[in-house]
């Protein structure tokens, strides 16, 4: 009686795994919570964002998170790349409010008046502290015509591999300067740039966003 007593809730217990298994998750198709956001921007390493996912619901997490812990990385990848292709102005658009966050935090503790190596090196700590990947002094390799140049040409900053940020202290952002951070921009393949002038007394007064 009582192996029997056991088979029979074994088979219940597999019956109901089994239902479970082809049932259909109540909320991949549905909103975004916290934790499905929590849980995706750690994946990418864009802690940031979770403001920017909130506003977005066609995404899948919940399956995609499912099939990462079978195994199934590539898929997961696959839909991340899908999602964040979809929303790539939204990413740029908070991803530039808190380069500009962490940079009007840099001039308020310094002001204007200082070199322009001090700025850079100070918004690159505040980067850091918000979890922003960066790169800085970014070398680039230049081609003319096939032809490899050896010219040392390197950026400021490239931040999450979208905006080329060029930090200035100067009297005004003059023209040439737009110029220069349009071509640099086309070279990364980056929509987005910002020019932060540092030699204000207020910094909203010296930034400029552009976009190709």
């Amino acid at each position: 009686m009582r192996a029997r007593a056991i088979l029979a809730n074994d088979g219940k217990t597999r019956g109901s795994a089994e239902r479970a298994r082809h049932r259909p998750h109540p909320r991949v198709n549905g909103p975004l919570d916290s934790g499905d956001l929590t849980r995706i921007c750690i994946l990418l390493g864009y802690r940031p964002l979770i403001k920017t996912l909130k506003q977005c619901s066609d995404f899948q997490p919940l399956a995609a998170l499912e099939t990462l812990r079978h195994g199934g990385g590539l898929l997961i990848k696959s839909n991340l790349r899908r999602f964040f292709a979809m929303n790539e102005s939204l990413i740029e658009e908070e991803l530039t409010k808190t380069i500009i966050g962490a940079a009007i935090e840099v001039h308020r503790y310094w002001g204007p008046g200082l070199v322009e190596s001090i700025y850079e090196k100070s918004l690159a700590v505040e980067l850091e502290k918000r979890a922003i990947p960066f790169k800085r002094q970014l070398k680039l390799e230049l081609k003319y015509k096939g032809v490899l140049l050896d010219d040392d040409f390197r950026l400021d900053l490239i931040i999450g591999n979208k905006v080329v940020v060029e930090l200035k202290v100067v009297k005004e952002l003059a023209p040439i300067f737009e110029a220069q951070l349009l071509t640099y921009m086309r070279l990364t393949e980056c929509r987005v740039g910002l020019l932060l002038n540092f030699n204000v007394p207020v910094l909203k007064d010296g930034i400029k966003r552009l976009v190709l």
